[in-house]
């Protein structure tokens, strides 16, 4: 299944960074997730904040509300198309500095001459410069080193030590 980016949601930044947080949890849980679970990974956000841009992404169709004690949020497939999010069968791990991480592999934009960016689902913000990152599966194997990452488009920049696709 190919999915393509809906060009006509620009969301801010803080938006994005919700959604992705929802997204990465519900991957995570496959529940409707509480506004207190989401407000847990960010840190920093009040309760208010994340309310009011659910309803506004509620309103964009990007998640749906759940009434009642074991209600919540749950993303909708346009959340995971605007993210950029594939919804694929296997999970292909990716493992950090030779541990596995909670963070799997999604796609990857190669970048001339030997870096790529990895879109990823998950958490990534463990995910420090320099740390090794091996992504591996029957199909792919990818061998390289964290240069950056983004948490807002859920992507790690990495330089490229050895890499397959097979078929």
């Amino acid at each position: 299944m190919i999915i393509l980016k809906n060009e006509k949601l620009n969301l801010s930044n803080t938006q994005r960074e919700i959604l992705t947080a929802l997204v990465n949890l519900y991957q995570k849980k496959g529940c409707a997730l509480k506004t207190v679970e989401i407000i847990e990974t960010m840190d920093y956000r009040s309760p208010g904040t994340i309310r009011n841009l659910m309803q506004t992404m509620r309103a964009l169709g990007l998640v749906r509300g759940i009434a009642g004690p074991t209600g919540g949020y749950l993303p909708t497939e346009l959340a995971f198309e605007t993210l950029g999010f594939r919804r694929e069968a296997e999970d292909i791990p990716i493992y950090r500095n030779e541990k596995l991480s909670d963070v799997t592999f999604q796609e990857m934009s190669l970048r001339p001459p030997n870096s790529s960016i990895l879109h990823v689902r998950g958490d990534i913000r463990d995910f420090k410069v320099g740390d090794r990152i091996k992504v591996s599966s029957k199909k792919i194997i990818i061998s390289g080193r964290v240069e950056g990452r983004n948490d807002l488009n859920n992507s790690i920049l990495s330089s490229i030590v050895v890499a397959f696709v097979t078929e």
